[in-house]
């Protein structure tokens, strides 16, 4: 473990100690020498959140508190509070400690740096503790059991192999009908704690040089959360080094696609997710005002429909059947099977929930058509490469015999299945941008019908037919019904 010679017990007192004297000193006025002067900037702009008609959040950020931390001089060397140099020697006298902190003698880092370790340690926490202490618990008055749990987290940071932390995925323009929802173990939709979203939108906004998009963050409020991931801990850097490599790790990338491809499916609802941070699950990585300090990394995913969610209108809301079925439909998919054509299916299906969300993100609706149709193929004639657009109309026009999508019947479902692969061929031979224009919109039943909305329409249906009718799946039981049937289409 990164810290062995440090007794538990003799550090938790030290550290009790120090807070409980850091509170006798919150009864003195505080002093207006520079001296003591901390930086401020996550007191004078603190967010007021509120929910407006449309369910989307505003906030205001000219919102200031008491930096508690003014009490207490910003440089150790002039500590007057004899428990917070006990405990700073109790650290200093680790050689794991310093070597976790890469302030030893063979440290990398510059001298002056090594210093401002030393106090960022030991001395800035325990001033960071007691203000975040005070704004969180509304009081200035120690308690044991609650500076208890800033005391494991902090421990837990120094003493474990392992960091576990949570992987919030904020969903923009989405509400649903509870607080939680539980997909399985490690994967569920949560509502977004005010700390958490105070945090994004002070800390993060100010570390990432104003680059984050605020409106995006207020039109965040449920999030997708991975749990049960972990860095290795080796030192105090490694979790911030560690969460920024997830930029080049796609697998918690892919599982936010597949969930959010289930929400268009079930709700058709548009969006997309913002400035992913981690959360530290039984540890601390610092603290500020009245919030965490959370990490992040910026994997932005979602259409320019949404990128200003305030003029969207009221936003959709998820229910707690909708979220059954895809609770349902995502414990297909992601449980391991030894049969060859399960695997072969959760794979297809997989992909074809990627490919959606994706045709979802496209600017250009040439690229739109050209998602839809692979999804089509994935669906329903991954069996065969001949006679494409017949076997695709066949079928479609089948299943939606049995299940029927809106007014269209049989007849319509096969007319513009092959209309669409037209329109397809016209995009992928290069065809002129008003020839493809020409053939977006198709005539049925004296109703004119918008092909790419038609192929959304369809791709979202054949999907949850075929994932609840398993037999359907396989081609040459459908290609037998449809024999049997003799239907004229």
């Amino acid at each position: 473990m990164p810290i062995k010679d440090l007794d538990i017990n003799t550090l938790r007192k030290l550290f009790h100690k120090a807070i409980e004297d850091g509170f006798e000193q919150l009864k003195i006025e505080p002093p207006k020498d520079d001296s003591f002067y901390f930086n401020n900037d996550y007191h004078d702009k603190l967010p007021i959140l509120k929910v407006n008609e449309d369910g989307l959040q505003t906030f205001d950020l000219n919102r200031t508190a008491i930096n508690h931390e003014k009490y207490f001089k910003r440089d150790s060397k002039f500590i007057e509070i004899e428990s917070w140099s006990a405990l700073k020697e109790y650290l200093l006298n680790s050689e794991d400690f310093l070597n976790y902190w890469e302030i030893g003698e063979n440290s990398p880092k510059g001298e002056f740096l090594i210093e401002n370790l030393k106090d960022h340690g030991s001395y800035h926490l325990l001033a960071n503790i007691i203000d975040h202490y005070v704004h969180y618990y509304r009081s200035k008055k120690y308690n044991k059991k609650r500076i208890d749990k800033y005391f494991n987290a902090w421990v837990k940071q120094l003493y474990s192999q392992k960091l576990f932390f949570e992987i919030w995925i904020p969903l923009i323009c989405v509400d649903f009908e509870f607080n939680s929802f539980k997909i399985n173990e490690h994967v569920s939709f949560r509502k977004i704690p005010e700390s958490i979203t105070n945090a994004r939108l002070t800390y993060l906004d100010d570390y990432d040089h104003n680059r984050t998009e605020k409106k995006l963050i207020g039109a965040c409020k449920y999030a997708i959360v991975l749990n049960n991931w972990f860095v290795e801990n080796f030192s105090e850097d490694t979790p911030r080094i560690s969460f920024n490599r997830l930029n080049l790790n796609k697998d918690f990338e892919r599982t936010a696609e597949v969930l959010i491809g289930l929400l268009f499916i079930f709700n058709d609802i548009q969006t997309g997710f913002y400035q992913v941070v981690g959360v530290p699950s039984d540890w601390s990585y610092g603290y500020k005002t009245n919030f965490k300090t959370v990490l992040k990394t910026y994997i932005p995913s979602y259409s320019s429909e949404i990128a200003n969610p305030y003029s969207i209108g009221k936003i959709p809301v998820v229910s707690k059947s909708q979220l059954r079925s895809i609770k349902k439909i995502y414990k297909y998919l992601t449980t391991k099977s030894k049969n060859k054509k399960d695997k072969q299916s959760q794979k297809r299906f997989s992909f074809c929930l990627r490919k959606i969300y994706q045709a979802r993100l496209r600017e250009k609706i040439s690229d739109q058509v050209l998602d839809y149709c692979i999804v089509l193929e994935s669906l329903l004639t991954n069996d065969s490469k001949s006679e494409i657009t017949y076997r695709m109309s066949i079928r479609s026009a089948y299943i939606c015999k049995l299940y029927r999508l809106e007014s269209f019947n049989p007849t319509d479902i096969k007319e513009l299945i092959v209309k669409l692969y037209s329109l397809r061929s016209s995009i992928i031979h290069g065809n002129s941008d008003s020839d493809i224009e020409s053939k977006i919109m198709h005539k049925i039943q004296s109703n004119e019908i918008d092909l790419v909305q038609f192929a959304k329409k369809i791709v979202m249906h054949l999907y949850k037919v075929l994932i609840f009718n398993r037999e359907l799946q396989d081609y040459k039981v459908l290609e037998s019904r449809i024999l049997i049937e003799n239907n004229n289409f």
